[in-house]
């Protein structure tokens, strides 16, 4: 049975330490507009997103957010969408749908039920789905019109996962959620790689082969997770609907055997909720990483989204999104990679926005977030303000070519292929040719310039200047002096490390002689650059 002393340990232990992490500051950006009701937002795996609408129709919408007047499907006389959380609810791309055209919905038919269909993009326009192709999966009758789930999604073992709702109402009246027989309330995993039947049950389903619990079910215990996700990592991230007081996030590991019991409606949150539907032992239910109340300032119905995993905010990598649909506040995630943190997730609020009834996240094929709107019908894509990774630029300069950011490594191409030891912020090309440079970020992601040709060696050449400049003493330690002689007249001193980024400048007009502390610098190498009206020069630096 529960017992209440633990379930309050476990919330001291969720609240007792916050990671040291930098500062999230997100605004959203208005990427596509005139939808009908958009439900879910999915990627094949190309630079399309696809738009579920609740009445029965999906929209594609192209890289720069125009939405494709012609569905890519529409199966309106199919979908009952008579009440708010019926409808067309999901979409899921078969893993390769780019070879076998399949994707699979989720859809409230007639009689007010369930169904998981599977349908075939055309043979002969890739905008275009065939409407005639159905083939139903499976179909779970629902008794009332609300809690139905929604979600579907393909896991990184190529199955697919469904969520449902416990069968509505409110407090689970018939306990579906922790009834082993009924699909209702939980999570299940069903294998739709086969053509001769509708599914098979996958062998290591942890009841598989059980007659007294449905094959089926992958995990217990949820009211209604609407939106679920898997990360790049494979871990499980559920966002379940509460009843009165709490909303949750649910975690399970990629290595997860599956088989966890999140604990509705013995449970609301970390509290319990209907003491007699409490059979397990308190260890024996799986808890979230995280609640907040349901209430008019944090919120009344918890809309789960995504880790991100984009290259272009580097303060987003890593964090777990997600919102709630009547307050529009945002919260981040964060899990630690290590087994020795006391507290292994760390939650913040991050925004918040107007309410805008956000009901879905949606991911692009690289990774970059985007949320929709279902009142408004628009899909916004989410912006870091604080730090942005973009694609470098070559800038062509007497010094050479020379590319400017924060980076964490770089190398040089020419016609394509890399430059031994060409990794620092300014290269002096020896040959004609195209020339390119690709940037690291600290978590990984690299970027492509454009590719700049080069014709004319000598407008590269830095003017000769040299024997005009002396550093010392080189390497250096904790000082470093640059003078020049008294006939040459620079403006501007830079000393840059080897990934472009500026450590110290000076304005020296006038003068001739600079001394500057170097003792805080890592070990390595740098580049000096002076620049004025007769002039620029680059020399290397070594600090040791």
């Amino acid at each position: 049975m529960i017992r209440p002393t633990l379930v309050f340990l476990a919330l001291v232990l969720f609240t007792m330490q916050a990671f040291a992490q930098d500062e999230i500051d997100i605004t959203l950006d208005l990427f596509a507009r005139g939808l009908a009701n958009p439900t879910d937002i999915a990627n094949c795996g190309d630079d399309r997103l696809f738009i579920v609408e609740k009445a029965g129709r999906i929209k594609i919408v192209d890289a720069d957010g125009n939405v494709n007047p012609t569905s890519f499907i529409d199966i309106t006389a199919k979908v009952n969408d008579g009440a708010s959380e019926r409808g067309l609810l999901g979409l899921a791309f078969h893993p390769d749908y780019l070879q076998n055209g399949y994707f699979f919905v989720n859809y409230t038919n007639a009689g007010g039920h369930t169904i998981v269909s599977r349908f075939s993009v055309s043979t002969d326009n890739p905008n275009i789905a065939e409407p005639n192709s159905e083939k139903v999966i499976i179909q779970i009758d629902q008794p009332r019109t609300n809690h139905n789930g929604g979600d579907i999604n393909f896991g990184p073992d190529g199955y697919l996962y469904i969520g449902m709702g416990d069968g509505g109402a409110a407090g689970d009246p018939w306990n579906n959620s922790q009834t082993a027989t009924e699909l209702l309330g939980k999570m299940l995993r069903i294998d739709v790689n086969i053509e001769d039947m509708p599914y098979l049950i996958p062998e290591d389903n942890p009841y598989y082969g059980l007659s007294t619990t449905r094959n089926e079910i992958w995990a217990f215990g949820v009211r209604n997770p609407w939106r679920f996700s898997f990360d790049r990592e494979g871990n499980l991230w559920i966002a379940d609907v509460g009843q009165d007081t709490w909303e949750e996030i649910d975690f399970q590991p990629f290595d997860s055997p599956g088989g966890e019991n999140y604990g509705w409606s013995c449970l609301e949150g970390n509290e319990i909720y209907i003491q007699n539907r409490c059979t397990l032992d308190s260890a024996d239910y799986t808890y979230p990483v995280f609640t907040y109340l349901n209430n008019f300032s944090e919120g009344c119905s918890v809309t789960g989204g995504y880790r991100y995993r984009g290259c272009t905010f580097p303060r987003l990598y890593d964090h777990y999104l997600f919102t709630d649909y009547c307050t529009g506040k945002f919260w981040s995630t964060w899990k630690c990679p290590t087994d020795t943190c006391v507290m292994p997730f760390t939650t913040e609020e991050i925004a918040n926005l107007q309410d805008q009834q956000f009901v879905s996240f949606g991911e692009d094929k690289d990774g970059e977030l985007y949320v929709a709107a279902i009142g408004l019908g628009n899909i916004y894509r989410i912006i870091e303000t604080n730090e942005v990774f973009e694609n470098p630029e070559i800038d062509s300069t007497d010094l050479g070519l020379v590319v400017s950011g924060d980076f964490d490594s770089i190398q040089w191409y020419q016609n394509g292929d890399p430059i031994t030891e060409a990794n620092n912020a300014i290269y002096q090309p020896t040959e004609l040719g195209s020339y390119q440079v690709e940037v690291f970020s600290s978590v990984g992601c690299n970027k492509l310039s454009d590719p700049v040709v080069v014709t004319d060696l000598n407008s590269l050449s830095t003017i000769f200047l040299e024997n005009k400049v002396r550093l010392f003493p080189n390497p250096a330690k904790s000082e470093l002096t640059v003078q020049w002689e008294n006939d040459v007249n620079f403006e501007s001193l830079f000393l840059c490390n080897p990934q472009g980024r500026i450590v110290y400048r000076k304005d020296v007009a006038g003068s001739n002689l600079v001394d500057f502390t170097i003792e805080n610098l890592p070990r390595g190498l740098y580049i000096l650059q002076l620049s004025g009206l007769q002039g620029k020069i680059a020399k290397k630096v070594m600090v040791h």
